[in-house]
């Protein structure tokens, strides 16, 4: 095996409040875990560690790695009930309005 591609997420990048304003983000943007700890914000937290975790073991086995961020994932539904990412896009159908965090 030469080469792994980690579906990641975008919350792995942002929240990112220290980063500039107006300025892309790259691979040097990344979630700000002391925010995330103070605002009890634990999944951008897990997916930044998950994703510093993947980018370590490229280094440490010389594995060449390579991470995507997509916003959204869509596909078939595998759970019985319509779990939160599925709720916002019945929202925007619907026409109902909902507050994202």
């Amino acid at each position: 095996m030469r080469r792994v591609v980690v579906t990641s997420v975008v919350s792995a990048v942002v929240p990112s409040p220290g980063w500039p304003a107006g300025e892309g983000l790259d691979e040097h943007c990344w979630t700000n875990i002391d925010y995330c700890d103070q605002n009890r914000a634990w999944y951008p937290a897990s997916n930044t560690l998950a994703e510093k975790a993947a980018w370590k073991f490229e280094e440490e086995n010389g594995l060449h790695v390579v991470v995507v961020n997509p916003g959204t994932i869509l596909g078939s539904m595998i759970p019985p009930r319509i779990n939160a990412s599925m709720a916002i896009f019945l929202h925007l159908l619907e026409g109902t309005r909902i507050t994202i965090m």
